[in-house]
């Protein structure tokens, strides 16, 4: 699906993306932003006509490139920045975090005092030495100190405290080249400061404006890119797609022309909105000059939201408060919705009419739907997983390529435990770097656990390495998710650096040996897992298959036809895509599933990726899928089938007849026919590939020995 995203299609995502429940915390703070702007340009002669509006524009600019920028950052640059203990987007924010207080008091008035305090303080050290380098030593500290703690507080955090402290003096280059004592310096420096902060705006009318251009456009741009990091944007299957996409070209060494375009493309189409509530404030200056003596309530009450949002965003808040509105319960799968069933319209994959269906509980998500990996294997004894056996193990470097040995860590877990990786050797280990306020890991956890409780007896565990959150935050994703895996705590960051993770979620498979072979950043399915650890199978032949069973049935014809569950399934014949002419009774001896279905319709799309991996898993046990497809050419059919890779039956019910025999009112339905051809399930509605596997598991034989019965769903 990466590959047909286009820059239209990820314009359009980022655009309605707008109105998504994760978007949410970052509007208030910017409409107090740009009331702070607007109020502002209230008060000034000859003001720019769209002043507040341009302020929009490098507002947007700035969070269009922080994403296009930390989107296209390539794996080694940000390895290497993970490596030495530097978190870009941290580091933004607690840089910016303070820079939009300052903005806040700014628009309050409130820095008036504190330098015409300060002025009257320094005219006390008239004949003082001691003060000034007292107060000089102090502020230094202080600065060093708060740079220190801003660039992470590792050991290259001293010298980056140092680095940042020595460019705000070059700021102040020019009092230190023209003062004459400390005293001196001082004074010329709260000038400057108040200078470059146009705090009075009547004094510093003429020479404020000629600067408004420069510094205060700059300054939205910044501040742009400060709300950016510290905002953690819904990753919806667009946006998803297109940071894939990016990744996988900076780690292939391919050109990052096209996911650049298309991420430039998704954040201007979420700009749109945030120009228009700029020109809307720009457009209703008049009115706040009508309404002059309410002024000082907007500056409060504006100075006072962006104070807020500064805070949220130095603490980590602002992060915490988006990932909640983005990832978790209901508003995440919204967001999600809203994204992926516009971009479903707008390639015509579901009719304009479904939309609001759809929006509300179909489509889930534009990329395939995550698989459930089916049971497989031999029925009996649980065969465990083999693995290579490797001389001079030891002379295998460690590190973090496919093929080496995986660094050892030791990490505390939820249940209060201390969990060391090198403990695991002998079985398959999944180390998961995730967060609970991740999108993607979402969508993934259900398929880890449910491939965990498959395979766990053949040698198979996960580590789930939580990513700086506290136990309280992490112990109801776990119970929602039902995760019964190994869950570490990494509170602290260290083991995240040392697998140098840039990205959630990033996994690593390792094998009994200890060595690495698997690497992917991103969300991956059950069914990509499953995989891997069938590499780790005994080759099994088609002999060694344990076929499905069905029950003995006598006088087989004296079961009527109908449609319910225990009826014999009505007998039809339907043309296939590739022209010939597909009997269900010919089938009779397999487990069919009858699935009637069409390319318009969004839960068809959901579950047909599912179809497929179960019938991959389970066609050699005697199971297979006829797809019915409704009213359809084959011009509309064939694109669709080769884009989800579809392998089983595909019928051409253009008339409808079919679909009138078995009565279908709404797509997709499903009919579980067993190998007598007697309807075993009826299931209306998305089919998961979970469900029709534990479907399927009833005509084990192991399931026949202990007597299962099917029962209606």
């Amino acid at each position: 699906m990466v590959s047909d995203v286009n820059i239209g299609l990820a314009f359009l995502a980022g655009l309605v993306s707008f109105i998504s429940p994760c978007v949410l915390p970052l509007v208030p703070a910017y409409v107090g932003y740009m009331g702070g702007r607007a109020t502002n340009e209230a008060g000034k002669e000859g003001r720019n006509q769209f002043g507040t509006f341009l302020h929009g524009v490098s507002f947007v600019l700035g969070f269009t490139l922080f994403f296009v920028g930390f989107g296209l950052m390539t794996a080694a640059a940000s390895s290497f920045l993970t490596g030495i203990g530097i978190d870009i987007p941290i580091v933004l924010t607690r840089l910016g975090g303070l820079a939009i207080i300052l903005f806040g008091l700014y628009v309050m008035k409130l820095l008036d005092p504190v330098f015409r305090w300060l002025n009257r303080f320094i005219n006390t050290w008239e004949n003082d030495t001691v003060t000034p380098l007292v107060f000089s030593g102090l502020v230094s500290l202080v600065m060093l100190s708060y740079f220190f703690w801003a660039f992470g507080a590792q050991p290259i955090s001293a010298v980056l405290a140092v680095v940042m402290y020595l460019l705000v003096l070059a700021l102040f280059r020019k009092p230190l080249n023209t003062a004459t004592s400390v005293t001196d310096f001082w004074k010329k420096a709260v000038n400057s400061l108040q200078f470059a902060l146009a705090t009075d705006t009547r004094k510093f009318n003429n020479m404020g404006g000629a600067r408004e251009g420069v510094g205060g456009y700059a300054g939205s741009l910044g501040m742009g890119v400060v709300f950016a990091a510290g905002w953690t944007p819904c990753i919806g299957p667009v946006f998803g797609a297109v940071l894939i996409a990016a990744s996988d070209a900076a780690a292939n060494g391919d050109s990052l022309v096209g996911p650049g375009a298309m991420l430039t493309a998704y954040s201007l189409g979420l700009g749109i909105p945030f120009l228009l509530t700029a020109l809307a404030f720009n457009q209703s200056v008049g009115l706040m000059n009508r309404i002059k003596r309410n002024m000082r309530t907007v500056e409060l009450v504006s100075g006072v939201l962006l104070i807020f949002i500064g805070i949220l965003v130095l603490s980590g808040g602002l992060t915490d408060l988006s990932a909640r509105f983005g990832s978790d319960g209901e508003l995440g799968e919204l967001s999600i919705r809203i994204e992926g069933c516009t971009a479903s319209a707008a390639e015509g994959r579901i009719a304009l009419g479904d939309y609001p269906g759809c929006v509300s509980g179909g489509i889930d998500k534009l990329e395939d739907r995550f698989i459930i990996a089916a049971n497989k294997g031999a029925v009996g004894d649980v065969a465990k997983f083999i693995f290579e056996d490797i001389d001079n193990l030891d002379e295998i470097p460690v590190g973090l390529e496919v093929g080496q040995r995986a660094p050892d860590f030791e990490i505390d877990t939820l249940d209060g435990e201390t969990l060391q990786l090198s403990d695991l050797r002998g079985q398959a280990v999944l180390v998961n770097f995730w967060a609970t306020w991740c999108g993607p890991c979402r969508t993934e956890m259900p398929e880890f656990q449910t491939v965990y409780e498959r395979e766990r007896e053949k040698g198979f565990t996960i580590v789930a390495v939580d990513f700086r959150e506290s136990p309280e935050q992490v112990r109801p994703f776990v119970e929602e998710f039902g995760m019964t895996f190994n869950i570490g705590l990494d509170e602290s960051g260290e083991i995240n650096r040392q697998y140098r993770v840039s990205s959630y979620p990033t996994n690593y498979l390792i094998d009994g040996n200890g060595i690495i072979v698997m690497k992917r950043s991103g969300a991956i399915n059950g069914q990509v897992l499953a995989e891997e650890l069938n590499k780790f199978e005994n080759t099994a032949t088609e002999d060694t298959v344990a076929k499905f069973e069905f029950d003995d049935v006598d006088n087989l014809e004296d079961i009527p036809v109908g449609l319910e569950v225990g009826n014999r399934a009505p007998d039809f014949g339907v043309p296939s895509l590739d022209g010939d002419v597909l009997q269900l009774s010919d089938m009779q001896g397999q487990a069919v599933l009858v699935n009637f279905w069409a390319t318009w319709c969004g839960p068809c799309q959901a579950e047909m990726p599912e179809l497929e991996a179960v019938y991959e898993l389970q066609q050699e046990k005697g199971f297979t899928v006829l797809a019915v497809n409704f009213g359809e050419s084959p011009e509309q059919i064939g694109p669709f089938v080769d884009e989800f890779e579809l392998t089983f039956n595909v019928g051409l019910d253009q008339n409808g007849e079919i679909n009138k025999q078995y009565r279908v009112t709404g797509w997709p339905t499903s009919f579980l026919i067993d190998g007598n051809g007697i309807i075993a399930r009826v299931h209306q509605g998305e089919l998961e590939g979970q469900m029709l596997s534990e479907w399927l598991d009833e005509f084990e034989p192991s399931a026949k020995a202990d007597g299962i019965a099917f029962a209606a769903q």
